[in-house]
């Protein structure tokens, strides 16, 4: 509640591209940004790391992924 539309629509990317990044751990993270609707890597990155602490590529290297998506 009381989260703005476009930072909405950015946390679901996000989270998308959390469960990509973790269960098509075969694509490239530039890969999955693109799929996720961010055509530059480095703001992905920048975003992703604001939003979870760390960055795509480590995200899926240390399974921090666990603890995230439970609400579902």
């Amino acid at each position: 509640e009381g989260v703005p539309p476009a930072e909405y629509v950015l946390q679901q990317r996000l989270q998308r591209a959390a469960k990509l990044l973790t269960k098509a751990d075969f694509l490239p993270v530039k890969e999955v940004s693109i799929m996720c609707g961010f055509e530059d890597a480095n703001y992905f990155a920048k975003v992703f790391r604001r939003v979870y602490g760390i960055t795509p590529t480590e995200f899926r290297t240390t399974g921090m992924y666990a603890s995230i998506g439970r609400g579902r």
